[in-house]
């Protein structure tokens, strides 16, 4: 299977916040997999990822039939890692 130089944006579930275009906010990130989502992004070009709100953000594990079918590509700008695994990050979003 071949790309054709094509990136791959990571999906990361959020609650607790919306963000919009246009619009910086701290999100913070606790869940492992969302976390590792995030520093990989930072890792690469454009920064970027897409973020999609939980129909249910009570349950510990994050399936795909949770995720909203709708999100907004976001730019990752500062990413801060607190010693008890949690994760803030600056987003912007973009579109």
């Amino acid at each position: 299977m071949t790309y054709d130089n094509k990136e791959i944006i990571p999906i990361v579930p959020i609650k607790d916040i919306f963000v919009f275009p246009q619009m910086v906010a701290p999100v913070f990130f606790s869940d492992k997999k969302a976390t590792i989502a995030i520093e990989n992004a930072f890792l690469t070009e454009n920064h970027q990822v897409i973020l999609t709100a939980r129909k249910n953000s009570d349950s510990e594990e994050i399936l795909p039939e949770e995720l909203y079918d709708i999100g907004i590509l976001g730019k990752t700008s500062q990413v801060v890692k607190f010693p008890d695994g949690i994760i803030k990050c600056l987003i912007e979003g973009i579109s």
